[in-house]
């Protein structure tokens, strides 16, 4: 893998990461500290109090962890619905999952993927309007604590075929995601596509040829300033997570190789990795025995 410089990886200051409070207590504050998106995670753990008895995946977190929203079929959904949950600071403990209703609908809504400021919101979803199996939509609100408005579909990201998971950069102006359409290198590919301001249309998406491969490559997400990517892919058999890097948004990327710490027989997706690259939080399992998982490095 080609060296990414020190510039790409210098991110914002930000205090250790923990879960349901196993860091709570002893903070320091760092200051861009480079982390080496390669290294390896320690410390897996299934994060508890969000975890149900049902599948609970694709997980997305506002800039400063105290937002986690993610999908799930647990009896309080119609289906698969989006859920959320809240802490008061980085190492609380999080509070009981509850239903995101204004954004529910009869049909299933997944892969959430939230801006780092917690105001825009885009979801996959095959609710009335869609033309596919899943369409990407758009919700935004006013502040933290207000309620999300109506979501309204990106009709320039939207083909026949499934797409899902909207992962943008923080100036929302790049935006990769999953797509099966055809001509695509096998099953899933990852597409990317760009904008001048946020209030423009996305161009035309684009097959990320040097990401994907024959088989499944899916869940992207991407770093704030579009130099790092972690996606989930099938293409040595099962079903892990991998990173790619690259020097600036222009250049092609680095070949993505397997994530250090998270690999087992079960399958590993949909992860989100803190603006400090300390933390992700992922998928763990497959079918109803998905779920919330985090680890540190």
């Amino acid at each position: 893998m080609r060296s990414l410089s020190v510039s790409c990886v210098l991110l914002a200051a930000c205090g250790r990461i923990g879960f349901d409070g196993a860091d709570a207590g002893g903070d320091t504050a760092l200051a861009d500290v480079a982390i080496d998106p390669t290294a390896p995670f320690t410390n897996v753990q299934p994060i508890g109090s969000l975890n149900g008895a049902t599948a609970d995946d694709d997980p997305s977190l506002t800039g400063d962890l105290l937002e986690i929203m993610f999908d799930s079929d647990r009896p309080i959904t119609n289906g698969s619905d989006l859920i959320v949950s809240h802490r008061a600071a980085v190492g609380d403990t999080w509070s009981g999952p509850t239903l995101i209703a204004e954004l529910a609908s009869p049909n299933d809504e997944d892969t959430p993927c939230l801006s780092a400021d917690g105001l825009e919101l885009t979801l996959a979803s095959d609710r009335t309007g869609t033309a596919g199996m899943n369409d990407l939509w758009r919700s935004t609100r006013a502040s933290r604590t207000a309620t999300w408005s109506t979501p309204v579909r990106i009709p320039e990201l939207c083909g026949a075929a499934a797409d899902e998971h909207l992962s943008r950069t923080a100036d929302e102006l790049l935006g990769v995601f999953t797509s099966d359409r055809p001509g695509g290198q096998g099953g899933y590919d990852i597409y990317v596509t760009t904008r001048i301001a946020r209030t423009d249309p996305w161009s035309a998406p684009v097959n990320v040829t040097e990401l994907n491969s024959a088989e499944y490559d899916q869940d992207p997400s991407l770093d704030g300033s579009g130099t790092i990517i972690y996606f989930s892919s099938v293409r040595t058999g099962g079903r892990d997570i991998y990173v790619a890097t690259r020097s600036d948004r222009s250049a092609p990327w680095s070949t993505p190789v397997v994530v250090p710490g998270l690999a087992t027989p079960a399958e590993e997706s949909d992860p989100w990795v803190s603006p400090d690259g300390r933390t992700i939080v992922f998928t763990r399992g497959s079918g109803v025995n998905r779920e919330l998982y985090t680890a540190t490095r």
